[in-house]
């Protein structure tokens, strides 16, 4: 639909040639008459232009998505392949995403691509309405997209701007949307000691409603305690009463084999008990080892946000986590895109993983600062090195998480000092 969305976008603002008559040509494929009749259609609301090539594309498009192939379109553009193996490459460098075998994505992105180089040639621009949804909401993914903006410049000899990555970013983070459900889902062991139709409605309904947070490695009819314990699961599933003869610390989850609404709340509730547990470790690891105290600092007066980068770069510099050159790429990354949110937080951060030690500083700003698009309370900036690259993805999924809860990111905001700070970060 994103495709389609911007095609038209790209139609109803005249870019294309005069309009093609399609009364003698022969589609060679059921998408592309499909693509064709749609487009027919929609003309008649707004006045476009369509082209052979959109509907080709198009029409492509639907046929990887139902078949899971690779566009025959790639194969034929050595260049575009290089440029998707190099974005690939990236973000699985920087983030920990390996997307390389995910069609879907590999597809979407080539057909991105190819527009973003139709729009250089016709030297047009097209305007992201979702632009500021995806940077306050889903800062991970925009810092994804800002990671291969200069693989993608370079490639194609153009600058990118805000909006084109903003597109970017909604590729991307469909892709990794699929890879996190692929493997980071909670592992459970799923008990049922009959075979009958109802125990598969059972095993069914369970796939169905946690499907993205859990996957049943393993369905057994007995408790097997010496399998169970070297097993690497998170929790167990049954509709049976279990008895342990030895001690084994895994949560057990007793359910009905019908499932009901008061069944899926318990294992709704173990799910949430499980993301509270990390969070609450993810916070103790990172106040321990780079959420300083020496680092924070509640009474920070300043006029601008390169003021108050200066200043908080500088206690960096004199603490040796980072060099006297790391300011500039800092700034760099705050001239491409500035990194204020809309609920009053600003993390300014270098463009590459360069500091010498990984910190987290953070200012409390006297007075509330403009900075970019919104106005700025508190300051969180990150220093972070090659060998703690991780901590960068994992950190600003975190925050991202909070920026769009009101009541977290209220409450984080109103911290007075480093305590405050720390406990209104859990």
């Amino acid at each position: 639909m994103l495709h389609i969305g911007v095609i038209i976008n790209f139609m109803d603002n005249s870019f294309l040639s005069d309009k093609i008559n399609f009364d003698y040509y022969h589609f060679n494929f059921l998408e592309e008459e499909i693509v064709y009749q749609f487009f027919s259609k929609i003309s008649y609301e707004i006045h476009i232009n369509v082209s052979y090539e959109d509907i080709n594309t198009i029409s492509q498009l639907l046929k990887s998505a139902k078949t899971h192939d690779q566009l025959v379109l790639i194969e034929s553009n050595n260049k575009i392949q290089i440029l998707i193996r190099d974005i690939c490459t990236a973000l699985k460098q920087i983030f920990g995403a390996d997307l390389k075998d995910d069609e879907v994505f590999i597809n979407s992105i080539y057909l991105h691509l190819n527009s973003i180089m139709n729009r250089q040639i016709k030297e047009k621009t097209l305007e992201n309405v979702y632009l500021a949804d995806i940077k306050n909401k889903f800062p991970l993914l925009f810092e994804m997209g800002m990671s291969v903006k200069d693989i993608i410049s370079k490639s194609l000899k153009c600058n990118l701007s805000e909006d084109e990555i903003g597109f970017l970013c909604l590729h991307i983070g469909a892709a990794y949307d699929r890879y996190i459900q692929n493997n980071n889902k909670l592992r459970v062991v799923l008990i049922i000691p009959f075979e009958n139709s109802i125990v598969r409605n059972c095993i069914k309904k369970i796939n169905q409603s946690f499907e993205s947070k859990l996957t049943v490695i393993k369905i057994i009819s007995y408790l097997d305690e010496p399998s169970i314990k070297y097993l690497d699961i998170d929790f167990i599933i049954t509709t049976v009463s279990l008895q342990f003869s030895s001690k084994i610390n895994i949560p057990v989850i007793e359910i009905s084999t019908f499932v009901t609404s008061e069944d899926e709340y318990k294992i709704h509730k173990v799910i949430l008990e499980f993301e509270q547990n990390q969070n609450y470790e993810l916070i103790n690891y990172l106040k321990h080892n780079y959420i300083k105290e020496e680092l924070f600092y509640p009474h920070l007066s300043a006029e601008t946000p390169e003021e108050i980068i200066k200043i908080m770069i500088s206690y960096l510099e004199k603490s040796n986590y980072v060099d006297n050159k790391y300011i500039n790429s800092v700034l760099e990354r705050e001239k491409a895109s500035h990194t204020s949110f809309h609920c009053g937080f600003a993390i300014p951060h270098s463009i590459y993983f360069n500091a010498k030690k990984t910190a987290i500083s953070v200012a409390i700003l006297n007075e509330s600062i403009k900075w970019g698009t919104y106005t700025v309370k508190i300051v969180i900036l990150l220093a972070v090195s090659e060998e703690d690259k991780d901590i960068f993805r994992i950190f600003i999924d975190f925050l991202g998480k909070i920026f769009n809860n009101s009541i977290s990111s209220s409450k984080l905001l109103n911290s007075t000092n480093y305590e405050d700070f720390i406990n209104n970060l859990i």
